[in-house]
């Protein structure tokens, strides 16, 4: 690790074999697997003092980007006009920032 630190990632396999029912799906390829995700999207870093956030948080917020964008290209969109309101902006939603998380 480039920052002198490491990574926890969720539980999602032992010693012998992987026991998330996704994770199987995609390591032994598949053609259907579960619909809903079962891996958990967190982990814990621990961080070594030359490390600086707002590098992480471009990524992150470029992963997630992307990811939204292939189950919306994927998923939501060729049923949009099935909902109710699916395609308009949300007026409740609110963004989630941490006060440890600099602005971008």
């Amino acid at each position: 690790m480039k920052y002198s630190g490491k990574i926890n990632f969720p539980h999602v396999h032992n010693k012998t074999k992987i026991v998330d029912p996704l994770l199987q799906a995609v390591y032994h390829n598949e053609k259907q697997g579960p619909w809903i995700g079962s891996i958990p999207n967190r982990f814990f870093a621990e961080l070594g003092p030359d490390y600086h956030p707002d590098q992480t948080v471009k990524a992150v917020k470029k992963a997630w980007f992307r990811i939204a964008n292939t189950i919306w290209n994927n998923v939501v969109e060729p049923a949009a006009d099935l909902g109710n309101g699916t395609q308009e902006p949300s007026c409740s939603a609110k963004p989630i920032r941490s006060p440890s998380i600099p602005r971008m």
